[in-house]
């Protein structure tokens, strides 16, 4: 396959879509942890125990959607970096390896040839899951939705806490 504009104007689409992508994985992860905080904080004002399991749910719920985003994300790389590979040698191209000086920088290299990048395979659900950046925004809300609603079950003196209603 030879390298023309249709697949450079394919190139610079793809770079659109991922970033189209990276905006909805943060109104996703602001809807994740507003839904959650709120939940523990009511469940706390109300005393109302089922609210950290919600919270706990919700969290583990919105981060289940966070990674399947993210994996419909990744899965555009390969395309993206089969197109910086046909494209490498040409010089109007040259310094649009963006894929591939990510992947590179992530290995501790510097890129200085840009003609010979890697193949990339396609991405795994799992992995887009356990990904720091997905699993982070989440992690606190759930864990903190888990250890109260364990507390409200197990332990005497907080749900005495949460059976009094009094303001």
């Amino acid at each position: 396959m030879e390298c023309n504009d249709l697949l450079i104007q394919e190139y610079f689409k793809i770079v659109d879509i991922i970033s189209e992508f990276d905006d909805r994985l943060l109104i996703i992860k602001s809807w994740a942890v507003t839904f959650s905080l709120v939940m523990l904080a009511t469940a706390l004002q109300k005393r109302v125990a089922a609210l950290f399991w919600v919270s706990s749910l919700s969290a583990l719920c919105f981060f289940l959607l966070d990674g399947a985003y993210k994996n419909y994300q990744t899965n555009y790389y390969p395309q993206m970096r089969n197109i910086e590979i046909i494209c490498s040698g040409r010089k109007a191209f040259a310094n649009t390896g963006i894929d591939w000086g990510w992947s590179e920088a992530d290995e501790g290299r510097i890129v200085t040839d840009l003609t010979k990048p890697k193949q990339r395979p396609p991405g795994d659900y799992f992995d887009s899951l356990f990904n720091l950046g997905v699993m982070l925004p989440y992690l606190l809300p759930f864990l903190f939705g888990i250890l109260l609603g364990s507390l409200s079950l197990f332990n005497t003196r907080f749900r005495e806490f949460m059976a009094n209603k009094t303001n």
